[in-house]
Order: C-alpha cells, then structure tokens, then sequence
C-alpha cells in the first residue's frame, strides 16, 4: 500500500531575490516531477535540499517514501527514524514504524554478501499524485499584520490629537470674553469644529480598534507558527495513500 504526503499550501510575500523557502519550494517542485516520473533517487535528493533550505518535517517523510521505492533502505529507515522524532504524536506512526522495521530489515538484506542476499521486491506499482508543497512560514505573516496595526495606531493617534486642537480652537473662539458674544460667524466655526472634531473622534477610535485587533492577531499568529504551524497531520485514504496537513490553531 503506497502512502503519499500531502501538506497545505499558505502564499508568504513575494521578494525580489528568491529566499530559502522559494528556493525550497523551487526544489519540491523538481522532486514532484522526478517522482511522478518514476525517478524516486532523483525525486529523494530533491526533497533533501528542501528540506534543507526549509525544515519542516512534512519532507522528511517525502525523503523516507521516495528513498523506499527507490530501494534505498537504509536512507528510508533513517529519515522515518528522523520523521517519528520530528512528529513523535503522528496519527500514523504504527504504520511508519512498520515501515521502518521494514527498511531496518531490508538494509540489513542488502548490507550481506551478494550471494545471501534475497531476490530483489518486485518493482512499486505506479506511484499515486504527488504531495504538495509544505505551507510557508506565517511568522513572516504575523509581523506583516501586527506592523500594519501598528500603523493603525499610529493613524489613532493623530486623529485623537487632532480632536483636542479643534477642542482647543473651539474654545479659544471665546477666548478672554465674558460673556462671550455669539455671532453668526462665530457660531458657524464653532458648528465647523464640532463637526470636524466628531469626525477625528471616529476615524480615531475606528483606528485603535482595528490596530489594537491587527496587532493582537499578528503577535498570536507569530507566536503559535514555529510549533503548532509544523504540526502534522496524516490520515489515511480508503484503497491507498495518506493526506497529511499542517495546521494552525488559533
């Protein structure tokens, strides 16, 4: 029975240059195609410089499956050993350990003489879909959504100032006369203040809340990636395979 890893796919912010995790996502697309191909050595060391350049431990399954029918049982077993280490809670792991007794045994079939060894396995049939590409990183997206609160506040602030000044010139209409004479101009830059004041009071509140819920959000969205974000997931599919994804909670 062939299981596969599929993992969820969040968009991080374009840069010019590549950064690890395109560069990262660049090689797992060449390993998607050298899997669909057949190529399971090729598609196996793609996966590694993956993981490399972005170490989720979705790879290291993808590592483990690729070497497996690629024969390479010794490279399997290790990266299932690596992958139960990284996902020690994996709804799957009895199925992985099977397989990596299975890889344990067969390393040590290959390791003994070419005339103890058994005869080969038969060839791994046609390989299902390839798996997708792990999530990006949502720490990046946390400081982008708690930076933008922050300017948010900071748009909260002039306005609140601005709603004192206006306070201030509106008193200052009548400055130093008691009583203060009303006339039809006067009253109309005072209805004039009032209305731009109760305009800065809302945008200013308006303001606060958006960038106190934007910072708050970013700062949990920030916190809970390294972790909870990583966390893998596998259920198995009814005839073969597996669906894996890595979730956040909130």
């Amino acid at each position: 029975m062939r299981w596969l890893l599929v993992v969820l796919l969040l968009g991080g912010v374009a840069h010019a240059q590549p950064d690890p995790k395109q560069r990262a996502d660049a090689a797992f697309a060449a390993a998607r195609e050298h899997y669909a191909a057949g190529d399971y050595a090729a598609a196996a060391r793609d996966f590694e410089a993956a993981y490399a350049l972005d170490p989720d431990p979705a790879y290291l399954f993808n590592i483990a499956q690729a070497y497996r029918f690629a024969h390479d049982c010794a490279a399997a077993g290790r990266n299932y050993q690596r992958f139960l280490a990284e996902v020690p809670d994996a709804p799957n792991r009895e199925k992985v350990i099977a397989y990596l007794t299975e890889m344990n045994s067969c390393a040590e079939q290959q390791a003994r003489p070419p005339s103890l060894q058994a005869p080969p396995p038969p060839p791994a049939p046609p390989p299902a879909p390839p798996p997708v590409a792990p999530r990006a990183d949502h720490r990046r997206a946390g400081l982008l959504l708690a930076a933008g609160g922050a300017v948010a506040l900071g748009v909260g602030v002039m306005f609140h100032r601005d709603v004192h000044v206006l306070e201030g010139y509106r008193e200052d209409l009548c400055a130093g006369q008691v009583p203060c004479d009303w006339t039809p101009e006067r009253n109309a830059q005072a209805d004039d203040y009032d209305a731009r004041g109760r305009r800065a009071s809302i945008i200013a509140i308006g303001a606060y809340s958006a960038g106190a819920l934007a910072v708050v959000g970013g700062a949990a969205l920030y916190l809970r990636s390294p972790r909870e974000a990583r966390r893998v997931t596998i259920a198995p599919l009814h005839g073969g395979g597996a669906v894996a994804s890595v979730g956040i909670s909130f």
